[in-house]
């Protein structure tokens, strides 16, 4: 049994996807402009263009929206939750900076300050001798 020819023009009804492809396979062949403005303007009537656009506008678009809106509510969120954690990690790691850097200027004030007390220990030990010294003076010197 060959194969029914399709034309829209025979159709009854609305037209099959495959339907227009076997059409547009077998009759239109598009090798020229002309070819496909003709196709468009025998199988995609401008009254069903507009019916598409109704379609568009009323059902996809709000859908489209809103799914677009909780997409990028979602991101936000997530975004806003990331900054948040990266926020305390660097307020943890400013007060801990702050904390090393009071401590190293502890440690550097106590280096400068053993430094000094290492180059006075020659003469405190120069006047611990000479206090033993005295002392053992003022023994010899007391009555018995």
């Amino acid at each position: 049994m060959p194969p029914k020819k399709v034309h829209p023009q025979q159709s009854q009804g609305p037209l099959s996807l495959e339907q227009l492809v076997e059409f547009y396979q077998k009759v239109i062949k598009p090798e020229s402009r002309e070819q496909l403005v003709e196709f468009y303007q025998k199988v995609i009537k401008p009254e069903s263009l507009a019916q598409l656009m109704e379609f568009y506008q009323t059902i996809i678009k709000p859908e489209t929206n809103q799914i677009m809106q909780d997409g990028l509510r979602e991101f936000r969120d997530e975004v806003s939750r990331n900054f948040d954690f990266l926020f305390k990690k660097f307020e943890t790691l400013s007060q801990e900076y702050e904390v090393i850097k009071h401590q190293l200027k502890r440690f550097d004030r106590w280096g400068d300050t053993t430094e000094e007390l290492k180059k006075e220990i020659p003469e405190l030990k120069a006047k611990v001798s000479d206090l033993y010294h005295r002392v053992e003076e003022l023994e010899k010197n007391l009555p018995a």
